[in-house]
């Protein structure tokens, strides 16, 4: 059997596994070969048809239900959840970069959800990294 088909009758006669779905089996070497039965995608991963694995979406990207065969994009100022089965907004001392969401560095903040980028601190102004506002130094 190829990897991600499902034998009918025998190990020479397979049928592939449904989109959202994974060859399972714990016969299974490690080609493949000799599956047994499909197992269902999980929330926070995908499978095309034939697929002998789920994969994980990517960063910015989700899966909210089983058997799904692609990943949705999360919105601007948004990543994903820790388990890729929904989206959470950048918190406040935070930014969106490349579908994470970064810590402000010291020196700078954000004071909205979803910031796309981290303001400055002024003159005589310090923050800690993460911050969502700066503090006045003390002489």
């Amino acid at each position: 059997a190829a990897p991600g088909n499902t034998p009918l009758l025998s190990l020479l006669d397979c049928k592939p596994c449904s989109a959202g779905y994974f060859s399972n089996s714990s016969r299974q070497d490690s080609d493949g070969k000799g599956a047994t039965s499909c197992g269902i995608c999980i929330a926070g991963t995908y499978s095309l048809a034939s697929y002998s694995s789920c994969r994980q979406c990517a960063n910015g990207r989700y899966s909210a239900a089983a058997q799904s065969t692609a990943c949705a994009a999360c919105l601007t100022g948004q990543s994903s959840d820790v388990r890729f089965t929904a989206c959470v907004d950048c918190q406040r001392g935070y930014f969106s970069q490349n579908s994470l969401c970064p810590a402000c560095p010291g020196g700078s903040y954000s004071t909205q959800l979803r910031a796309l980028s981290c303001l400055t601190c002024g003159a005589g102004l310090f923050s800690p990294g993460a911050a969502s506002a700066c503090t006045a130094c003390v002489p």
